[in-house]
């Protein structure tokens, strides 16, 4: 009997990830703060089958660090009749830190380091005997299944499904003519032509190589069986042809929240030449932008191992797994799915081109962030026709952008909340000052007008939010002076990024300060160069989530919390891999008259009857906004309309900014075209948040949905912290450590176990087949 000795070197190996992927750490100078309860997803077995079922949804696991439930998020408080002021959300204020090295937790011990295991690991060696010496070995890797992104909440928000090449397999039988294996072959290629809607061309020279150098695995095509034909086709396949299955990245959500969760790519081309013994089973795919690009490496399972040996006459002879593949880590986000498809119906239903951001003012963490218009990821998964990403490129609208990162706009009057910190914590104007309000006023010969073409007198600081007196804040800007604006901008985040987990989508816009204008044009940051910047015009650039950022320290009152759009890593049995805790930005010791003067204000600007942005008033709870119209483009002529501030007006949760991009000479303005936007998409989010017991009903509103409450809003109400100092109203430390840690360890969910299912990688199509 012939005997002979084979030996298969197996390996493993990671799917690359591109250069400029880099990871994400969280920025240095950050503080803990307690937050809710954070989801965990279930575990993903290592076998890379589908269950039977859909995806289950993530199960909740507290952050706390004692392990205990953390605390549910308060509801808004019942409005009494006479209490008209917003109440501090207490906050951490940071200390000089550095970056936060959140080690990986694990029961039993730390996540091994991968880089040592890498070192350490030593070929396995895979030996059979009494085999026919002119066998042919095969072994292929199989892609793991790449991880979940879900929101904070479990649902998910990119996952995986089934995708299916046809192609043909060849005679496996060795030096054939050439004219039998081109016979042979050219049925099953031409059935496939014709199955394809795109058809297929393979000239005869490209068949002839994958004979003589791959005839081992079938010839596929390039291009993707649609699924409305797969069902068929596995019935009426010919003897020739077979249905290759693989794993595909899905979006069950379509283009929702498409900017920040970004979409793959192919990561090379379909591969040709002689087949190598630990290839590849399909082309695999990388992270191309957003999430699915910065988190490439996290999300990226581990390829298993596959052996097979034929014998001279093509024939299976034995088949086995050396190593299964296992899937990728889960990102939990934290953005809310529910207020996401809110926003986004709103404004496709609006065709509102721009874009709209909503923060969690405690913790900082992304609810909502949208673009619009956007894309479908779904159509970029595995290869997009040049036609369909031409028409992408080319669209007017460019709904590649994602604008609420990268789109630079004039913050406008949104920027007037700036000026009036910056006046009154400079101590040159008080909430009783008071400035006239013409319809304009001359600098350098330029004549520098109001959005009123009549004169308002004179007002305060409050009525000139409410009303949004350009005049006013030139007046207060020359008293506070260049510097002290400059400075105001800068320490609520304007010209730097905010530190939002996607650095390279990022823009930090500008916030032009009276060195700047000394470099650039030789002259002070005064007059109407300073008239200009105090109402968020001139070289002052800023992105939606810069804004909303801001508003949320106005919301808060003694910091800025720095926006968090992921709040986990888990592994595959659900345990945290790493955490990234509530961090804030800057701290803000505002005089408390400062505050209230701003946010009443704010408030007067929907609640008042003559405010510029009473269609966003709420049904529910008081909001609190800034209206703004900006001019954003010269030739042609385009402007832009905000509306920002935050909700509820007590115990606030959510600080928001949204813009509109107009259209060339399209007369819009904050008040009329945003506001209503911003009313409409609060008023069903907080339905949502009441019907489902998620917020007590609210008694701060009349029968007429107006609040109780005088036109010009200035009256005192009592605050039971006010003489407080800061220290006082802060949350304690939950350890002497500067350095924040992670939540406690999550317990792995018990797997449940499988029916008995067919071996081999038989059996692992077959389980594909069967979703």
């Amino acid at each position: 009997m012939r005997r002979f000795l084979l030996i298969t070197l197996l390996g493993t190996a990671l799917v690359p990830m591109p250069a400029q992927a880099q990871s994400y750490s969280p920025p240095s100078s950050v503080e803990r703060v307690p937050e809710p309860a954070v989801p965990r997803a279930e575990p993903v077995e290592d076998d890379p089958v589908f269950p039977d079922d859909a995806p289950p949804k993530a199960v909740v696991v507290p952050e706390d660090e004692n392990g205990d439930q953390a605390p549910a998020v308060k509801p808004v408080k019942e409005r009494d009749k006479d209490d008209d002021e917003p109440i501090d959300v207490p906050a951490v204020s940071p200390d000089d830190a550095p970056p936060i090295d959140v080690k990986p937790a694990r029961p039993g011990g730390p996540v091994p380091d991968p880089a040592a295991a890498k070192k350490e690991e030593k070929p396995k060696v895979a030996i059979q005997l009494n085999t026919d010496t002119s066998a042919r070995p095969l072994t292929r890797r199989v892609p793991g299944p790449r991880g979940q992104i879900v929101d904070r909440r479990g649902e998910p928000l990119a996952q995986n499904r089934l995708g299916y090449y046809l192609g043909v397999q060849l005679p496996m039988v060795d030096r054939l003519p050439d004219s039998s294996v081109l016979t042979r072959a050219r049925y099953g290629v031409d059935w496939v032509k014709r199955t394809l809607p795109g058809g297929w061309t393979m000239p005869d020279d490209k068949i002839l190589e994958h004979y003589r150098k791959r005839r081992w695995v079938p010839l596929l095509s390039d291009t993707l069986v649609p699924d409305d034909q797969v069902e068929k086709l596995k019935t009426h396949l010919p003897s020739t042809v077979v249905l290759q299955p693989f794993y595909l990245r899905a979006y069950p959500e379509g283009g929702t929240a498409s900017h920040t969760l970004g979409y793959m790519q192919k990561n090379g081309k379909l591969i040709s030449g002689d087949l190598a013994s630990d290839e590849l089973l399909w082309t695999p795919t990388i992270g191309a932008s957003g999430l699915e690009q910065q988190f490439d490496t996290e999300l990226t399972g581990k390829p298993g191992l596959y052996s097979v040996l034929f014998n001279a006459e093509g024939e299976k002879v034995t088949e086995e797994w050396v190593e299964r593949p296992k899937a990728g880590n889960t990102l939990v986000t934290s953005l809310d799915l529910r207020f996401q498809r809110i926003v986004e119906r709103e404004m496709q239903a609006d065709k509102v081109r721009g874009a709209f951001v909503i923060l969690d003012v405690r913790t900082g963490d992304v609810i909502v962030m949208s673009s619009n218009p956007g894309f479908d990821p779904n159509d970029r998964v595995y290869g997009i026709s040049h036609e369909k990403l031409s028409t992408l490129l080319n669209d007017p609208d460019k709904p590649l952008l994602p604008r609420a990162m990268q789109g630079l706009y004039p913050p406008a009057s949104t920027f007037k909340i700036v000026t009036a910190l910056a006046a009154l914590e400079s101590g040159k104007v008080t909430d009783d000052t008071y400035f006239s309000c013409p319809n304009g006023m001359m600098f350098s010969n330029v004549w520098m007008r109001n959005h009123n073409k009549n004169s308002e007198g004179d007002m305060n600081v409050v009525r000139a939010i409410k009303r949004s007196c350009n005049t006013w804040f030139f007046q207060a800007a020359m008293a506070a002076g260049g510097a002290n604006v400059a400075a105001m901008g800068i320490k609520l985040g304007f010209g730097d990024k905010t530190g939002i987990a996607l650095p390279s989508m990022e823009l930090p816009g500008r916030m032009p300060t009276p060195e700047y204008y000394q470099k650039k044009r030789g002259t002070r940051m005064a007059g109407g160069v300073l008239a200009n910047v105090s109402i968020g015009q001139g070289d002052v650039e800023a992105t939606p989530l810069q804004v909303a950022q801001m508003m949320a320290g106005v919301a808060r009152g003694d910091a800025i919390p720095r926006p968090r759009l992921v709040r986990q890593i888990q592994d595959v049995d659900g345990t945290i891999v790493q955490s990234f805790p509530p961090t804030i930005r800057t701290v803000l010791n505002f005089k408390k008259d400062s505050l209230d003067a701003v946010r009443k204000g704010m408030r007067a600007v929907v609640e008042d009857g003559d405010g510029t942005g009473k269609e966003a008033e709420n049904k529910y709870v008081i909001i609190a906004g800034k209206t703004g119209t900006g001019e954003w483009k010269e030739k042609p002529k385009r402007n832009v309309a905000w509306f920002a501030g935050f909700i509820p007006f007590k115990n606030p949760e959510y600080a928001f900014a949204a813009i509109y991009e107009g259209n060339i000479d399209e007369t819009i303005s904050g008040g009329k075209t945003v506001a209503p936007l911003v009313g409409n998409v609060f008023n069903k989010i907080y339905k949502l948040k009441k019907d489902g017991n998620e917020m007590p009903d609210e008694k701060a509103k009349d029968g007429k949905g107006r609040g109780k409450k005088g036109d010009d809003d200035e009256e005192e109400t009592k605050d039971d912290n006010a003489d407080k100092p800061l220290a006082a109203t802060k949350r304690r430390r939950s350890s002497s450590s500067s350095i924040p840690r992670p939540g406690p360890v999550a317990a792995p969910v018990p797997v449940v176990a499988e029916p008995p299912r067919a071996r081999g990688l038989r059996g692992f199509f077959d389980r594909f087949r069967r979703h």
